[in-house]
């Protein structure tokens, strides 16, 4: 019936004539990686699902510009099913092949991950010290 809506409903738009809320959606969120990433041969399929990871807890979506987290490895582990030293492992592959780099924040403090959308990308001292104050400011 129109106006009304049912939970198997994916999403509903705004229909000002109903009076209905805003969009919403119930749709699942998702996380993303570049093509070239996933098509890249040479990087463990472990390694792509761990970018993914680290894109699910960007707060910054897009891959027009660098993404980036401080989600810790802990917390990584805990989402594979896997030791820390396991994701660590992944994100190092990660590293070596220039598909995120990693700023330190100190001893007891996760480090911030940046996602580069284009293999072996770099970000200079000043970009990461602007992503830094970025990140700070989001806790």
């Amino acid at each position: 019936m129109k106006g009304q809506s049912k939970k198997e409903d994916l999403f509903l738009l705004d229909d000002k004539k109903d009076n209905h809320p805003s969009v919403y959606s119930t749709w699942p969120k998702f996380a993303i990686i570049p093509l070239e990433l996933l098509r890249d041969n040479t990087i463990s399929p472990t390694a792509r699902l761990v970018y993914a990871l680290y894109h699910s807890y960007c707060s910054q979506k897009s891959m027009s510009k660098e993404s980036s987290t401080f989600v810790s490895q802990q917390r990584l582990a805990n989402d594979l099913g896997k030791s820390r030293s396991f994701a660590t492992n992944a994100s190092g592959e990660l590293v070596r092949n220039g598909w995120i780099s990693v700023i330190r924040r100190g001893q007891g403090k996760s480090n911030i991950v940046v996602l580069h959308y284009k293999k072996s990308q770099t970000i200079g001292k000043a970009e990461q010290k602007r992503i830094q104050k970025e990140v700070e400011g989001r806790l």
